[in-house]
């Protein structure tokens, strides 16, 4: 599927992916990150080069950011036949296929196309209307389709494989494994001074709590009689950092000495301290078909009490601060150089700039930045 580009532009224009890959387009905003406007115009995009319709389904797999929730973009999914499929929090750097074997090896393409642009084009600084055509040249070395089938497969998606991590991929999320706010227990627990395996374990509900003096009994009991089983259990309270082992054999419950030392007892794992309950923090999300009628009730939902809460825009008015905006005359009206929008229709708190060559005029937030502004047709003469 050809490329979608956002651009750090108030406007999108044709000439921004002249050079980019066949079929690509694009859309524009101040921030050049995706909204939720921007994302529905890359489904439509998605839809026209994909052809999926009603009997022919495609699924879209994509992370809980917020500009993937809009009522809109869901309808626009439902009745074109893509199915929505988040992934569960803090997971797309492992479920995401395009993230594990081909933004990789793209990233490395696109800075030796840059380094190639930069030795044959000595003197010529690389601007953002060069990404398309360095992408045009490293899309088709990263997207092959070895690397895009193992994308599936390394992620477990398809094939279709539950137990492709393991637990030691879990190892590195121990340090900020903790309960949410509301649920930190004001006092030690019984298992405090214990492993910290299990203490964690047990504060998070993923084993019970035995009352005191009934421990054993509950645990034998739960253990079921086959020819040998083993299992190693916190020991007493005294004897942190050590394992005991119990077997089980022919349904005689019978209790061995043999205790495993811990590294962790004398280093133990470094823990986060409970996060602050912020009143800023967005809503937890879990991985949902995003196209399910009770989601999209419940999003449209949320998305109603937003509108509520959000104040009224702005009035437009015409900036007159003198020598930092343009002055607008009944017979001709100021375009900005980069996105073609004109002075009477930009927003009270826009700054334009004035090239120092031509001496026209561009959106601040079209331009790179630089304290003096020079337009990209003066700098390429």
């Amino acid at each position: 599927m050809p490329s979608f580009f956002i651009f750090p532009r108030k406007k999108f224009q044709d000439h921004f992916v002249r050079n980019g890959p066949i079929g690509s387009t694009g859309s524009a905003n101040s921030s050049g990150w995706m909204h939720d406007v921007y994302f529905l115009a890359f489904l439509q995009h998605f839809a026209r080069h994909t052809r999926v319709n009603l009997e022919s389904k495609v699924l879209l797999l994509l992370d809980n950011h917020w500009s993937h929730l809009s009522v809109a973009a869901i309808d626009f999914c439902r009745s074109n036949g893509i199915v929505l499929l988040s992934f569960p929090p803090h997971c797309s750097h492992r479920l995401q296929p395009l993230d594990r074997s081909v933004f990789g090896p793209l990233k490395r393409y696109v800075n030796t196309a840059a380094d190639h642009y930069m030795r044959t084009h000595p003197g010529k600084p690389l601007t953002i209307y060069d990404i398309p055509n360095l992408v045009a040249t490293a899309l088709p070395r990263a997207a092959t389709p070895n690397n895009i089938t193992s994308d599936f497969v390394c992620t477990g998606i398809c094939p279709f494989n539950p137990d492709i991590f393991e637990e030691q991929d879990f190892s590195p999320a121990y340090v900020t494994d903790r309960p949410v706010p509301s649920q930190v227990p004001c006092a030690p627990t019984p298992h405090s001074n214990t492993h910290p395996y299990s203490q964690s374990l047990f504060a998070g509900g993923l084993l019970p709590e035995y009352p005191a003096g009934s421990r054993d009994t509950s645990l034998e009991s739960a253990i079921p009689d086959h020819p040998a089983v083993c299992s190693a259990v916190p020991s007493e309270e005294g004897e942190r950092g050590m394992l005991e082992v119990r077997q089980t054999s022919l349904g005689l419950n019978s209790r061995t000495s043999v205790q495993a030392f811990i590294p962790e007892a004398v280093r133990p794992f470094p823990k986060a301290v409970p996060r602050k309950d912020t009143k800023r923090r967005g809503k937890r999300r879990s991985t949902v078909i995003l196209t399910d009628s009770p989601v999209r009730a419940s999003l449209e939902e949320e998305q109603q009490k937003r509108i509520q809460k959000k104040p009224s825009a702005p009035k437009k008015r015409l900036l007159t601060i003198e020598n930092t905006a343009p002055t607008v005359s009944l017979d001709k009206d100021e375009e900005c150089l980069v996105c073609k929008e004109t002075f009477s229709s930009s927003l009270p708190w826009e700054v334009w700039v004035q090239c120092l060559c031509c001496q026209l005029w561009s959106h601040e937030a079209c331009t790179e930045g630089a304290e003096h502004y020079i337009c990209h047709n003066c700098d390429n003469e």
